[in-house]
């Protein structure tokens, strides 16, 4: 199955120079991510349930505003059960924001089939368009490719009857590089539109090896996220551009970038 990617991003008509790209070019790329649940504020929250609610619309509200800078990302991703809420507060306010989610997060390797169809199914219906899955990366460790394909397509297959895209997070702080290329060759034939190096949740994020060779094996999008940082941006973007001119093609469907605090911490211009 070919990538639903169109095939003419060949044609570069967004060619820009990375080192001088502005905080409002980078949103442009970048899928602004709240991904806490309520957990995540036990113990630090006299009402953990309305402060993550009172966090989330804050998180939707500054996105919608551009972050106060201009900086209005591509796509904002969010967990399965925030779908809902998110789409009627995109459609009444800023509806060329797409909507993301996420199948299998963080760990890939303990959801099972059903659970990620499932998780899916939901976030599609709530009106996402694009779905970020966990890779199970163990099983594919473990040599049994079929099974991490059919894993794939059976997810795939609800997201392309929604006319959706399918980004595959690798979580390659967890690969070596060899295994890194190898499932990037894969994923050409898996039929995903993008590939992504990382949850942000396992033992580190984004490389830049790494993530050249994502971009030189696999032929549709690649999403750079976990632990994207001022300071590794750039060198992270010249990575996924696949070119050796500091040029990159700045369209949202070649890259992206995964993050949740990348913009509110970037200086107004370019690289320090």
């Amino acid at each position: 199955m070919p990538n639903k990617i169109c095939e003419d991003t060949a044609v570069e008509e967004n060619l820009v120079k990375i080192e001088g790209l502005t905080p409002q070019q980078i949103a442009s790329v970048c899928d602004h991510t709240f991904l806490k649940r309520t957990e995540a504020y036990k113990g630090k929250s006299e009402n953990p349930v309305k402060q993550r609610e009172r966090d989330f619309k804050e998180f939707l509200e500054a996105s919608i505003k551009g972050l106060g800078r201009g900086m209005v990302p591509y796509a904002i991703c969010v967990r399965p059960e925030d779908c809902d809420y998110a789409r009627h507060v995109l459609r009444a306010e800023r509806s060329d924001i797409q909507l993301c989610s996420v199948v299998g997060f963080p760990d890939g390797n303990w959801y099972p089939i059903g659970m990620k169809v499932m998780e899916a199914e939901l976030a599609l219906s709530y009106g996402a368009r694009e779905i970020d899955m966990v890779l199970n990366y163990e099983t594919f460790r473990e040599g049994n490719i079929s099974e991490v394909g059919r894993e794939i397509t059976a997810v795939n297959s609800r997201v392309i009857e929604r006319q959706g895209l399918l980004k595959l997070i690798f979580e390659t702080s967890e690969l070596t590089e060899d295994e890194v290329k190898e499932l990037s060759k894969l994923a050409n034939g898996w039929g995903v539109d993008f590939i992504k190096t990382s949850s942000g949740f396992a033992s580190g994020g984004a490389e830049a090896g790494k993530v050249k060779l994502m971009r030189k094996y696999f032929g549709g999008g690649v999403k750079i996220s976990g632990y994207v940082k001022p300071g590794n941006v750039y060198e992270l973007l010249s990575a996924a551009s696949g070119r050796d001119d500091g040029y990159i093609n700045l369209d949202p469907m070649v890259v992206r970038i995964g993050e949740s605090s990348l913009l509110t911490n970037l200086p107004d211009k370019g690289a320090e």
